[in-house]
């Protein structure tokens, strides 16, 4: 369950996407050093599931849909994120 509490002010490091979605990496150290793949991290108030944790960073794929509904498509790489664990 979200909180609606920021946990952790994370950046997008990259963000390569489709037809079918993007794949968004996000730097965040704290949240991930706890979070595993398949948890649920709000990104900017989107709830995502991680496909990949390492080295601080954790990977998501946004679907078409997602992006079409939320300021994610619209975020460039070095963009400030809010990131908040379920």
């Amino acid at each position: 369950m979200f909180t609606g509490i920021v946990r952790e002010r994370g950046r997008l490091v990259s963000r390569n996407g489709g037809a079918d979605g993007a794949e968004l990496v996000v730097a965040a150290p704290q949240t991930a050093s706890t979070a595993s793949r398949g948890d649920s991290v709000a990104i900017d108030g989107c709830c995502l599931t991680a496909t990949d944790v390492s080295d601080g960073r954790i990977a998501f794929h946004a679907v078409a849909e997602t992006l079409s509904r939320s300021t994610l498509a619209a975020l460039e790489p070095g963009a400030e994120v809010n990131v908040e664990p379920a």
